[in-house]
């Protein structure tokens, strides 16, 4: 039978690969937002979100201390960046 501390380790550890790839992912769609708009529209704000966001998922202990919240973060993040530039990965 694991031990709690086993159980703890592997929740984290799939907690941290999950976010990895998320961060991953949306790493790659901000790639595609333009820089900083003089207009300042609403596509201006969705990519401060999404990088805010992404900063949020960095910190240390983020994921440890609440995995479904940064999940739930970047999951949006990358399905409004997808739904405003497209999900390809931009030109390089």
């Amino acid at each position: 039978m694991p031990r709690n501390q086993d159980v703890a380790r592997a929740a984290v550890a799939r907690a941290d690969a999950r976010t990895t790839q998320l961060l991953t992912e949306l790493t790659t769609l901000l790639a595609k937002v333009p820089a900083r708009s003089s207009a300042r529209g609403w596509a201006d704000q969705r990519g401060r979100r999404a990088r805010y966001n992404r900063e949020l998922a960095l910190m240390d202990g983020a994921t440890l201390h609440n995995p479904f919240l940064i999940e739930k973060l970047l999951l949006a993040s990358i399905s409004e960046l997808k739904r405003v530039y497209g999900s390809r990965a931009p030109a390089t």
